[in-house]
């Protein structure tokens, strides 16, 4: 349920955002404290975008732009195309429980070559391996894994090594060599499995039923709420 600003309209000076978007689903808006399911939630942002400028997060909610209510995220896609290229837009989005606005300033779809951008290399942490959390089995990104899964070497995150069959997890399809990138409705960037563990207890202890992560799968991106077993 996924779409991509960055092809739905093509490139004949429509407006531009510079974020991939999903759907708010009802247990999404749970782990976001949204009391209704509207808007888009940015699952990517495209470097240096327009959105991006504007200071946009992976894991805002977009709940209204230029004035315009996103009811739907399907909606946002022609809302955007239908801007004026330059022209400077009011955007309220969802952040941390909270309501955030922002001005962005509309482009203008790019080239296709301009949309290919590379991920820097950055320092792996030191390992931990097989932690397991909310029925998966987690480890640190090590070269061995790296190359088991095929896996570039700018991605960072933690790896599923395996996932407890009949799990929450398993039930919204996380399977191995899936990068868990953030964890929670305040969207933590995780590098190591303790952290997941740790922010998983702290949303038990605030007894929250969802947890919402961040998973990349072959270079796309998607939030994945997975309910939270009471421990």
């Amino acid at each position: 349920p996924i779409i991509d600003l960055l092809r739905k309209f093509g490139r004949a000076r429509r407006g531009w955002l510079g974020v991939r978007i999903q759907t708010v689903t009802d247990d999404i808006a749970q782990s976001l404290e949204l009391d209704k399911t509207s808007g888009a939630l940015v699952a990517e942002l495209t470097p240096g975008g327009p959105a991006e400028k504007g200071s946009v997060l992976v894991g805002d909610v977009i709940l209204t732009f230029d004035g315009k209510e996103v009811g739907k995220m399907r909606s946002l896609p022609r809302i955007v195309a239908e801007t004026a290229v330059g022209e400077r837009v009011l955007v309220e989005v969802w952040r941390q429980s909270n309501k955030v606005k922002l001005n962005i300033v509309v482009g203008e779809f790019p080239d296709e070559n301009q949309l290919v951008s590379s991920r820097p290399t950055t320092q792996q942490p030191e390992a931990e391996k097989n932690l397991a959390v909310l029925g998966l089995m987690l480890s640190a990104v090590t070269p061995e894994l790296r190359e088991r899964f095929k896996l570039g070497d700018g991605v960072e995150g933690v790896i599923v090594t395996k996932v407890e069959e009949g799990s929450a997890a398993a039930n919204r399809q996380i399977r191995p060599g899936d990068i868990i990138r953030k964890v929670g409705h305040e969207h933590v960037p995780v590098k190591r499995p303790s952290q997941i563990r740790k922010l998983v207890e702290e949303a038990r202890k605030a007894n929250r039923k969802t947890i919402i992560v961040l998973v990349e799968r072959e270079g796309g991106r998607r939030f994945v709420p997975i309910k939270i077993d009471k421990g």
